[in-house]
């Protein structure tokens, strides 16, 4: 015999919601992980090389690496700010784009210290200055969140 009401309603997954708050709390905490491993590798290979030679490269690294990753930044904390719900899937603190770069440097980064014609020299001042860079834009992350209100209302009209 035929029945005209559904036996069982159709149940939906619960996936996990966050706020945009949690979602720029995630962000900071990926991007210092990410600068203090950076750093951590960089300054274990430094040791022998600490000269003013070695610090101008470090600064040559950090300078430009600093701009991008604070535009970057800034940039992701505005779409955060500027996302049309209050609660987001918690993965969506980063852009498609932005998981395939770090993908990609993550691979570069291994693959760098993997071939053993890259001198140790290269490593220190090349991964203190970028670990640097990216543990400051963590930082800056983090600076953000403990003024949310006030820089979330700003940059609610803001345009990238």
């Amino acid at each position: 015999m035929r029945r005209d009401t559904p036996a069982e309603p159709l149940q939906r997954k619960k996936t996990l919601m966050v706020s945009r708050r949690a979602l720029i709390g995630i962000s900071a905490l990926v991007w210092l992980w990410a600068g203090y491993n950076v750093l951590r590798i960089g300054v274990a290979a430094y040791g022998p090389f600490v000269e003013p030679a070695t610090f101008a490269l470090t600064a040559a690294v950090f300078a430009p690496f600093f701009v991008m990753f604070q535009k970057l930044a800034r940039e992701n904390r505005v779409r955060i700010s500027n996302m049309p719900t209050e609660k987001n899937n918690p993965f969506t603190f980063f852009t498609v784009r932005s998981y395939v770069i770090i993908a990609l440097m993550m691979t570069l980064g291994l693959v760098l210290r993997g071939i053993p014609a890259v001198p140790r020299f290269f490593i220190a001042f090349f991964y203190v200055g970028l670990g640097s860079a990216l543990f400051l834009a963590g930082a800056s992350y983090v600076l953000y969140l403990v003024r949310f209100d006030r820089y979330a209302e700003a940059d609610t009209h803001a345009a990238c």
